[in-house]
């Protein structure tokens, strides 16, 4: 699986925007992770844990509840919608 290569591991910013996506629990393996533009796609249940996220864009998606954010202390932006 190309997402488990170890350069990936310091990922900080990904833009998965207008890609159709139902789920992006696979992100969680990034911890480094500082900004997900996920907008724009089918996402319906977000339960991401990433620590260092800052930036959490998921506007334009279908959503059912709000998104658990666990352990997301430096989550500053966070657009639902």
């Amino acid at each position: 699986n190309f997402m488990h290569h170890k350069e990936w591991k310091s990922l900080e910013q990904i833009n998965i925007s207008r890609n159709n996506l139902e789920f992006i629990d696979v992100l969680d393996n990034f911890e480094n992770l500082l900004l997900i533009d996920a907008s724009h796609n089918k996402i319906s249940e977000v339960t991401q844990n990433l620590p260092n996220l800052n930036s959490f864009l998921l506007q334009n998606n279908r959503l059912r509840k709000f998104p658990k954010l666990n352990n997301m202390q430096k989550l500053i932006v966070l657009n639902l919608k």
